[in-house]
């Protein structure tokens, strides 16, 4: 399908929107019309964007035939059919030129990247962590974060699996700590730790007791021990987090908040 007629369709049919969101802005744009199958050439031509049902009338008008919505929602793709439709828009010219000027204004941040930077970026998204990228480039997090999306860049995170250690320690110990204490314990999340004992081990009554009581017999250890051990080593012995130990410590020698290590 050709470009022009496209760009003549939207003119007819077509929404040129600049939606405001909170603090963001949302750019759209969008062709209404019955016959889907326009719709679908119209995607397939331009490679981007969705098509929908629309409901807006069904029920106040329901002898109105059956309408499609075909959006365009992303930033880039957006820049990219205006910029292909413009030379031969008529009615909307304005309105797409303007929306095309603001997209182009904000597509960046404050300051202008420089090719080297996009390079960096790009090579670099998916290996170092956000913050030490922005901390390279001196820009905000939020900047690199907004940069990537229009790049489309992505990171892929591996999942940790499960070892037949961690599994055994898990039936071994799920009636006896809570999820934090075993996810500390593993080095894990504790939605990690809850999925692995719903999905895999079949255990979906799991006792959790957040606020475990102290026994008389974990107070006398703590108050034999604490000159003697650290409060780590007194956590690991007593099956306890680290947390619950300084706050039983704390409010056995009243130490205050600054001595926490």
């Amino acid at each position: 399908m050709d470009i022009r007629y496209i760009a003549g369709f939207f003119d007819g049919e077509g929404c040129v929107a600049l939606a405001k969101n909170g603090l963001y802005r949302k750019a759209a744009l969008q062709i209404t019309n019955t016959d889907r199958t326009v719709l679908e050439k119209i995607k397939e031509t331009l490679r981007c964007g969705h098509i929908c049902i629309t409901r807006k009338f069904a029920k106040t008008k329901p002898q109105w035939a059956q309408a499609y919505s075909f959006s365009v929602n992303k930033r880039r793709d957006v820049i990219e059919v205006l910029q292909k439709m413009l030379p031969y828009l008529e009615v909307k010219h304005e309105a797409g030129q303007k929306l095309l000027d603001t997209l182009l204004s904000k597509s960046s941040s404050h300051l202008e990247w420089t090719p080297d930077e996009k390079t960096f970026l790009c090579e670099n998204y998916k290996k170092i962590p956000t913050k030490d990228i922005a901390k390279k480039l001196n820009r905000a997090t939020r900047s690199i974060h907004c940069y990537a999306h229009l790049l489309d860049l992505s990171r892929q995170t591996k999942m940790r699996k499960w070892t037949q250690e961690e599994i055994n320690f898990l039936r071994e110990n799920y009636n006896k700590m809570n999820y934090r204490e075993i996810s500390e314990r593993l080095g894990r999340s504790w939605h990690s730790v809850e999925s692995e004992l719903r999905k895999r081990l079949g255990i979906t009554k799991f006792k959790h007791p957040i606020h475990r009581s102290w026994s008389a017999d974990e107070v006398d250890f703590v108050e034999k021990n604490r000159n003697q051990m650290t409060k780590k080593e007194i956590a690991r012995q007593l099956n306890r987090l680290y947390s619950s130990v300084y706050l039983k410590m704390r409010t056995l020698e009243k130490e205050p908040y600054s001595e926490w290590g």
